[in-house]
């Protein structure tokens, strides 16, 4: 379930602090079992299906540079989306810089919009084409 996922997520995160000590065994192992060329092909398809639906709603500029292998699709939207959808369909899109509001500080009213309206959509090189058509359904509940 991804919410058993996203809270022990979270618990790890603070039992890590932020201290860069290397990579763990079990990571070292689990990425010894990627076929990287392979996912960086699935992670592109993912990429280009989401940009292709999406670009003309998303305020940033973000066509795929062709040597790269993406992380997760970034949609900005002109709205705050609602997250409590997104959650309720079990489609896990972190939210990023969460600080940036709660400092509490004036100004910074960019990077404010950012931090709210951003969405880093997953494309993950395990997803396939249909789980791609789910995640951008499920993106348009929100729009």
């Amino acid at each position: 379930q991804p919410e058993e996922g996203y809270s022990l997520f979270a618990e790890n995160e603070i039992l890590l602090g932020a201290e860069v000590v290397g990579m763990s065994k079990l990571s070292r192992h689990l990425l010894s079992h990627v076929l990287f060329n392979k996912a960086a092909v699935a992670r592109r398809a993912n990429y280009e299906y989401l940009h292709k639906n999406l670009k003309k709603i998303n305020q940033l500029d973000v066509p795929l540079q062709r040597s790269n292998v993406p992380m997760c699709y970034p949609l900005l939207l002109n709205k705050t989306p609602d997250r409590k959808v997104l959650i309720d369909s079990k489609l896990f899109i972190p939210t990023l810089w969460k600080d940036v509001h709660d400092r509490g500080l004036a100004g910074f009213d960019r990077e404010k919009y950012i931090a709210a309206n951003l969405l880093p959509v997953p494309v993950d090189h395990r997803y396939s084409a249909e789980d791609m058509k789910v995640v951008l359904k499920t993106l348009k509940k929100i729009l």
